[in-house]
């Protein structure tokens, strides 16, 4: 496989100023043993996939709305009125999933949808009502074709992706919205295949890539060796994050051993039985409205600011690893880059305390699934930043996704602050089974879509075996220069029949002045920060304190605007309203006011940072605290909850920390 060639010839094609709404749809030839596309057979796979989905990227206009729903059934049917010539955004109405999407997206409008009742009881039923939003969202203006098979068929279209789901898993939210914007095929998978942080033995292990393989070819497309007409599969419901995977022979280089520990489940799929690649496999899981926001960030949203965190040595083995390429090469191509060249703790709290904006994070650092060293500090899972949008991300970390459903874990505290695209090792993987950040950018700027482009192709390095790097999220997303991910945008049709949220924020802000309350103040500052007005849900939040209003509802809606927008003073007094303080809310708090303990005003809020001493991972928290604590308190307090904390903490190390410092009071 001439990999150089390949992306040599990407690039060429990205050098020639083609955007995507620009590529024409490839002539599909007479018969199915021609190439996918109808391209000559000399052009290489990678550039063959890189112009598939650019196409498929680019040929259905969008609208810059956005429409809320209460429930499953509300969700599928606004998904059907999805079409060829106009999609958009439809996400579950919540309080942290959809804000943040909407901060990104900055929609013109955005419209509630009233319920339209529940789903069917009946398992066929529900997957017809799925195979049907897929097919409207794709087939001609008078069509009647109801199956995604069918209105493929008569486009002479040929999808590039299946999904795998089940009508039984939240996520089949992201499956059904997935198979619509991007034209694939939707198969099912059912039963039980273990939990999320499981392992799956060798033996379940065959049988689910077997399995996989039988509903792949089911569709009736070309799909068993790269270059086929089916690259990309994505898994969406809960799998085991890890596998026993036992190939027959070790790569050339490389010793036996390399066999020994699990496998990353998403690496084995996309995979025949003897380990040979025929595709690219990702993975969603998670519920109904954390699925749906991973889908539609993957579609619809522009991807232009990147954050590179280095933590690698600029020497030896390490240097290659580094990001210093990468910020060259995005700020070249008109990304707005921030870099660290060699982050330290200080520099990453500094950086993030009122969150991180960026839709593109790199990091490099070593570690393990519940700790990461930045500079010569080793530090806690709490130390992930808070997201303010959503953000995909590549973490070149040992052990990130080894049990990505614990939030306690490196790769589980990300996933939770709101990451929709994530590749990371779920076992040790060595530095060279990480796809060089260099050579990654190389395949995005190119076109290359994530889910192949941070794997090894064949040919590319021994470590394209079955290894131990999990992908989850779209696998079709595109990390072009922003100015060639543009898409063609159709104007908004006002509805008649849906609640437009600007006009009830406006309405729900007149009633709150009108009859000041707590649940008044409460309902407008909500609204305002769901479509992303942090600054009037600030001024919200203000009047209702001068209106003697403010209480924990109006608190709790306007803490994460407060957070955004760094009013320190203001955030203390919100937080301590809260009735209930949720895990985000403490990283909130921290993030913000832990920055101040440096500082005179820092006495200011040392009680109440003392109060929500995070207790799994309580002593990285406490080396900030404890000298101010002892100032206000005296050592002898500082010693007393340290030896408290040391009951909580989740770890030997972390007890360790603790009485270390404790040793200094």
């Amino acid at each position: 496989m001439h990999i150089r060639n390949a992306l040599i010839s990407l690039l060429l094609i990205l050098a020639s100023g083609a955007s995507i709404a620009q590529v024409a749809e490839p002539t599909p030839g007479p018969d199915r043993t021609r190439l996918p596309g109808g391209f000559a057979e000399d052009v290489e796979w990678p550039t063959r996939l890189a112009m598939r989905t650019q196409f498929i990227r680019g040929m259905c206009p969008i609208s810059k709305k956005v429409v809320l729903v209460p429930d499953a059934a509300t969700y599928l049917a606004e998904l059907q009125n999805w079409t060829r010539h106009d999609r958009w955004p439809v996400l579950f109405e919540d309080s942290f999933y959809a804000p943040m999407f909407i901060r990104k997206y900055q929609p013109e409008v955005v419209y509630r949808r009233a319920s339209v009742g529940t789903l069917p009881r009946d398992t066929a039923a529900k997957r017809e009502l799925v195979q049907r939003a897929v097919a409207l969202a794709w087939r001609k203006d008078e069509s009647t074709a109801t199956t995604p098979a069918q209105a493929y068929a008569e486009r002479k279209f040929r999808p590039a992706g299946v999904v795998v789901t089940s009508m039984s898993d939240p996520a089949w939210t992201a499956a059904a919205a997935l198979a619509a914007a991007h034209g694939q095929f939707v198969v099912w998978l059912d039963g039980d295949w273990g939990e999320t942080d499981d392992v799956l033995d060798a033996n379940r292990t065959k049988e689910l890539i077997a399995t996989v393989n039988e509903l792949v070819s089911s569709t009736g497309e070309t799909w068993n060796a790269i270059g086929d007409a089916i690259e990309l599969l994505t898994i969406c419901r809960t799998l085991p994050a890890r596998c026993v995977f036992e190939p027959s022979s070790a790569p050339d280089g490389l010793p036996p051993q390399i066999f020994e520990g699990a496998r990353a489940t998403t690496d084995c799929l996309g995979r025949n039985l003897d380990g040979t690649r025929w595709g690219f496999g990702s993975w969603i899981f998670g519920g109904k409205t954390a699925s749906a926001y991973v889908a539609m960030s993957a579609y619809f949203l522009n991807r232009d600011r990147v954050w590179l965190g280095n933590t690698y040595p600029d020497e030896g083995d390490w240097r290659k690893y580094g990001l210093g390429e990468t910020a060259r090469l995005d700020s070249l191509f008109k990304f707005d880059v921030t870099y660290d060249e060699s982050l330290t703790l200080a520099q990453l709290q500094a950086q993030t305390s009122g969150g991180l904006t960026a839709d593109v994070v790199m990091m490099t650092s070593k570690g393990n699934q519940d700790f990461f060293d930045l500079g010569s500090e080793r530090v806690s899972p709490y130390e992930v930043p808070v997201l303010n949008t959503p953000a995909m991300l590549y973490l070149l970390h040992s052990w990130s996704m080894k049990t990505p459903g614990n939030p306690d874990t490196v790769g589980g505290r990300w996933l939770r602050k709101g990451v929709y695209s994530f590749a990371g090792s779920s076992h040790e993987p060595m530095l060279p089974g990480f796809m060089p950040p260099t050579i990654l950018t190389r395949k995005l700027l190119g076109g290359i879509p994530f889910g192949a482009a941070v794997r090894y192709w064949p040919g590319e390095s021994p470590f394209a075996m079955p290894w131990r790097i999990n992908v989850f999220g779209d696998p079709f997303i595109k990390c072009m220069a922003p100015e060639k991910m543009r898409r063609p945008e159709v104007p908004i049709t006002p509805s008649d029949t849906m609640e437009d949220l600007n006009n009830t924020a406006m309405l729900l802000l007149d009633a709150a002045v009108e009859s000041p309350s707590d649940d008044a103040y409460a309902a407008a500052i909500s609204a305002q920060a769901l479509l992303g007005n942090d600054v009037m849900a600030i001024g919200l939040w203000n009047r209702a304190a001068e209106a003697q209003a403010a209480g924990s509802a109006s608190a709790q809606a306007a803490l994460g605007s407060l957070f955004r927008e760094q009013r320190d003073a203001a955030f203390a007094a919100a937080f301590e309203r809260l009735k209930r303080v949720t895990s985000r809310e403490r990283d909130m708090l921290w993030s913000l006011l832990g920055q101040s303990l440096a500082t005179p005003q820092g006495r200011d809020y040392a009680d109440l940072l003392d109060q929500h001493v995070r207790r799994n991972f309580p002593a990285a928290d406490m080396r900030r605290l404890a000298p101010t604590l002892a100032r206000v308190h005296g050592a002898a307090y500082v010693a007393q909850r340290l030896e408290e904390l040391k009951s909580t903490a989740i770890n030997l190390r972390e007890r360790k920390a603790l009485q270390n410092l404790k040793s200094q009071y």
